[in-house]
């Protein structure tokens, strides 16, 4: 299904605009509130229905109070090209299908178009923007990959569902080990019943007996009348028998008289043949005047000696009426010659065999490997181009090495000077500590005036006083050096890392060019074919000597076709001629023999009035005489095939065989009459003679008394036998439990029979569930795994659920869920899912696909990875591209965009 064209009476900030030729790969683009999320919820809406006001998807209705709606064109539907419209009118708004024939239908038509997809189905699958994507996102992981489950198995939780819902009315009905369930009290209250009855019946035996035997009498009574109503019947088909037997006889006797051959004579064959014997005598004698008529004028002939040989008249004014041709024949046979010569001079190649023929695929051969070597060529100057630049770069970082290592230290001083600087900053460290132990010595005396702590701070300040005098003196200029040389050293060391990085895309452009190499030898190699296949030794470029070599072959075969027509132009001049001089005349040029038969002719008709007299009678008569002679072929035609449809050998048999016939017919005619008064002949079959029939219509009646006189007996027992039961019965204890027992047992029946339809479908819908789970979910998957692999520029390759989580795995085999993946990289495993979805139903339900901004956290890389990913989905569904980023407009044709200013 394909949306050509959106016609917007009123719905959000649109009124009365159109958006038409929609393609199937359609951008439309329009900067912040320029009204594009609302042509897709109006695509929404005019598919499913307004939102209701209890919804809370906004309804978007104008705020003027004006028109409310509008209408989509929809093409490639089960019904054509259809007009959906929907205006205000009930919650969901009125709805108008109109077909291509101008027929107008409901919603019912629209439903019909839409199958089973509603809103929600749709805009789950074939709609979405960046919200609906980042709110996936922010959704807990459970329920993120549990709509991802659902979606994948293609409505699957409806189903399930349904399943609970089924399950919940079936154990309100039993349950195994229930006891409140219907049925569960029902099989208690029936088997309690049941041991009453049973109960009652031990205690009646006699009963049981009794019934048991009024059953067998009902049976035999019953065997008997159906016995007497076979036998009634019969007697009744034997008295219709005994009173038809003189019509049967009759009808044998006609049977033997009829003779099948006499229904091959023909209908009135007499009349017929005496009405063509007739026509026949009156159409000799009329061709015989006419032929004498025609002598007496072919006697009285009348002589023209303008041209002694009439025959040659037409001979003469076809060469009259040839002679323009004749001319412009000429004509065009010298301009061919003089083109021909022409030609000839800008002959430059010689072929063996001509005409040659420079097909439509050798064309296309030829211009394919011109557009391809010219792409290659164009591809290695820009690898050589990037080449120079890296071998500029790797130049310049060369030279900035080469600059630092002379002013850098060797490795022995920077090594020394570095194990000098660590030295240096001990000892500088041992100086400050002996000045603080020392302080902390004296402290400590004077707290708790003791000469021992005294005397240790006296050798604490003797070491300080050591470690000061030791101390090296502070070179300022020595420490800028080391530290410029430390600069000089972390320098030098990332140009070495930046040359290493140049290195390596050195031999990236190099194997580039080695690829280019190799595809221009193939190039090479089939160019070389052609060559080959021409006979043509290479003189410029490729597809200079292609050329050439075209407009010669067109040149050349252009020469055949000019020979042939000369050949033809001058057959049909040297023809002419021969015919011209073949009549009479003394002329030697063709212009004069021509004005010498103009002149004759001339001479000829002006003695042609009495003659073209006699000769229009004598057509006339011709052509009545022709058609008498066919008239009388035919007619002796018409009456051999008379003859021959009776095998009539003369006259006269056909005349007898007629008589034969007329009998044959009547003789039909009444056993056709008698057929109606026996409808069923079959049954006399059985009898040759009235007195058998008579024989059985005997025994037969007195069957049926023997019949009468049982069934008095019979009746006489049961009559005993009811009066028995009847008496027994009184009580009233057995036939209470008995009914008891019987309503009990059906209302168990009938409860069982409604769990026993919710269980048929409960059944049905598993078995659906499970054809979904194992069918579709794993094709969805497939599908999903290779969009994901596509669009991850084949980092990932599957997706698949692992105790009822997704996964994804990419090419080292590394496992990863979703929380794990980049917000952009989720969003494009999102995407996988719902394509595959599209992928999986797209031939039940081939709707457009509606985009809203879905792409702004990819990349370049990605999004045209997701651009090629579109345009592959175009060709099964169509796909319309909202977007405010005018740079996504490079991957549209110019015919396909939309613009919303």
């Amino acid at each position: 299904m394909k949306i050509t064209a959106i016609a917007i009476l009123g719905y959000g900030k649109w009124s009365n605009v159109t958006f038409s030729d929609l393609a199937d790969f359609q951008l439309v683009y329009g900067g912040n509130e320029a009204g594009k999320s609302t042509i897709m919820a109006f695509i929404h809406s005019v598919l499913f229905g307004f939102p209701t006001k209890q919804s809370s998807i906004p309804r978007m209705e104008p705020k003027n109070k004006g028109p409310y709606g509008g209408k989509l064109t929809l093409a490639d539907t089960k019904l054509g090209v259809v007009t959906v419209e929907r205006l205000r009118g009930k919650a969901t708004g009125d709805v108008t299908v109109q077909l291509e024939n101008g027929d107008v239908f409901g919603e019912e038509k629209l439903a019909e178009i839409l199958g089973e997809m509603d809103r929600q189905t749709y805009e789950a699958i074939f709609s979405f923007d960046i919200h609906g994507l980042q709110h996936v996102q922010q959704m807990k992981q459970a329920e993120f990959e549990k709509q991802l489950l659902v979606a994948g198995t293609a409505g699957s939780d409806t189903l399930l569902q349904a399943l609970l819902q089924l399950e919940k009315q079936m154990e309100l009905l039993f349950k195994p080990n229930g006891r409140n369930p219907q049925i569960n009290q029902a099989i208690q209250a029936t088997n309690k019943v049941h041991e009453s009855y049973l109960s009652a019946k031990q205690n009646n035996d006699n009963y049981a007996k009794l019934l048991a035997k009024l059953t067998e009498l009902d049976d035999a009574s019953a065997e008997r009348f159906n016995e007497r109503k076979t036998l009634t019947g019969e007697l009744s088909k034997l008295e219709w028998m005994k009173e038809k037997w003189p019509v049967y006889t009759e009808w044998q006797s006609l049977q033997e008289k009829i003779k099948p051959a006499a229904d091959e004579f023909p209908v009135d064959g007499n009349i017929r043949l005496e009405h063509f014997l007739n026509r026949i005598r009156e159409r000799e004698n009329e061709l015989l005047q006419l032929k004498e008529r025609k002598k007496v004028l072919e006697d009285s002939g009348i002589q023209n000696g303008a041209i002694a040989d009439k025959s040659q008249i037409g001979q003469i004014e076809s060469q009259l009426e040839m002679w323009p041709i004749y001319q412009e024949r000429k004509a065009a046979f010298l301009e061919l010659q003089f083109e021909e010569r022409k030609q000839l001079e800008q002959v430059t190649m010689e072929f063996d065999e001509l005409p040659l023929h420079w097909t439509a695929e050798t064309d296309q051969e030829v211009k394919q490997i011109s557009r391809e070597q010219e792409k290659l060529d164009n591809d290695v100057k820009t690898e050589e181009l990037t080449r120079a630049f890296l071998q500029k770069e790797e130049d310049g970082v060369q030279e900035e090495i080469d600059a630092l290592e002379e002013v850098m230290w060797p490795a022995e001083k920077w090594k020394e000077s570095a194990n000098h600087k660590n030295t240096s900053k001990w000892r500088e460290f041992l100086w400050p500590t002996s000045m603080i132990l020392t302080l902390f010595s004296v402290v400590l005396a004077m707290v708790f005036s003791s000469f021992w702590l005294y005397g240790l701070a006296v050798l604490f300040a003797a070491s300080s006083l050591f470690f000061y005098m030791k101390r090296p003196a502070q070179n300022v200029e020595a420490q800028f050096i080391y530290e410029e040389q430390k600069k000089y050293r972390n320098k030098w060391q990332q140009l070495y890392v930046k040359m290493d990085g140049i290195a390596h895309k050195k031999a990236q452009s190099e194997m580039i060019l080695q690829e280019k190499s190799e595809k221009k030898a193939y190039l090479e190699q089939k160019q070389a074919l052609i060559y080959e296949k021409w006979d043509m030794p290479p003189k410029n470029d490729f597809s200079v000597d292609m050329a050439e070599l075209k407009a010669q072959i067109e040149l050349q075969n252009r020469l055949v076709d000019i020979k042939r027509q000369l050949v033809e132009k001058e057959k049909f001049i040297k023809d002419w001629e021969a015919n011209l001089f073949a009549l009479p005349g003394d002329a030697t040029s063709p212009e004069e023999r021509v004005a010498y038969l103009r002149q004759s002719l001339i001479s000829y008709r002006e003695n042609q009035t009495d003659f073209a007299k006699r000769e229009e009678k004598l057509d006339q008569l011709a052509n009545q005489i022709d058609l008498l002679e066919r008239d009388l072929r035919d007619l002796k035609l018409e009456k051999s095939n008379l003859m021959a449809q009776a095998g009539a050998h003369s006259e006269d048999d056909f005349r007898q065989k007629g008589l034969e016939a007329q009998v044959h017919q009547e003789a039909k005619a009444r056993l056709l009459l008698l057929e109606a008064e026996l409808p069923a002949r079959e049954n006399f079959a059985g009898y040759d003679e009235l007195s058998k029939l008579k024989e059985q219509e005997f025994l037969v009646k007195q069957k049926i008394a023997n019949l009468e006189a049982e069934s008095r007996e019979f009746e006489r027992q049961r009559a005993e036998l009811k009066h028995e039961i009847e008496r027994l019965e009184e009580g009233g204890l057995y036939a209470e439990q008995k009914q008891l027992f019987y309503l009990a047992q059906t209302d168990l029946t009938e409860l069982a029979e409604e769990w026993f339809v919710l269980k048929t479908a409960h059944e049905v819908l598993k078995q659906t569930v499970v054809h979904l789970q194992e069918e579709k979910f794993p094709k969805a998957l497939q599908f999903a795994s290779t969009y994901f692999e596509k669009l991850t520029h084949e980092r990932y390759k599957r997706i698949y659920f692992e105790n009822n989580r997704i996964r994804v795995e990419n090419t080292e085999q590394v496992m990863f869920s979703p929380e794990e993946l980049s917000q952009a990289t989720k969003e494009q495993l999102y995407l996988s899912l719902r394509f595959a979805l599209v992928e999986t139903i797209t031939d039940e339900y081939p709707f457009p696909i509606l985009i809203d901004d879905g792409f702004v956290n990819f990349d370049q890389s990605r999004l045209d990875l997701m651009m090629e990913l579109l345009r592959y989905k175009k060709t099964s569904n169509q796909v319309i591209f909202f977007t405010c980023h005018e740079e996504t407009s490079k991957y549209f044709s110019p015919n396909d965009r939309l613009m919303l200013y």
